[in-house]
Parts: C-alpha cells; structure tokens; sequence
C-alpha cells in the first residue's frame, strides 16, 4: 500500500473502487429493510430509492477517494 501513493490517480482509483460498492450495498440493505416494513412499495418510490442508493454510493466513494491521511 505504500508504493502505492506514489501513484495519486491509482491510488484515488483503487479507494473509490472499495468504497463505492460497499456504500451502495449499505444503503441497498438500508432500501431493502425499508421494502421489509412495507415502506416505499410503489414503482415511483423504488425507483427514486435505487437512484438514492446510487447516489449515496457515488459520493462515499468520491470521499473516500480524495480523502488523504496525513503521514504523523
């Protein structure tokens, strides 16, 4: 991992490819426990809920991306 900052667009790449997939199955679960409790059960609501989840995993991931840690 540490050669790895050595290559900025890698590196951003990488991190945003382990965040976006686990923030979008999050808030997936998150919509299915929702769909569970009979909340959200109609075509217009399902679809905004996919397009959220997509959303939320979009901007986890680009976060996580240009988040850098300091090296102390």
């Amino acid at each position: 991992m540490a050669g790895l900052q050595s290559w900025p667009v890698l590196n951003a790449l990488v991190k945003f490819g382990v965040a976006f997939p686990l923030a979008y199955h999050f808030a997936g679960g998150l919509r299915h426990l929702a769909w569970d409790n009979i909340l959200f059960h109609n075509p217009v609501s399902a679809r905004t809920s996919g397009m959220a989840a997509i959303a939320v995993g979009g901007a986890v991931g680009l976060l996580a991306a240009v988040y850098e840690t300091s090296d102390e």
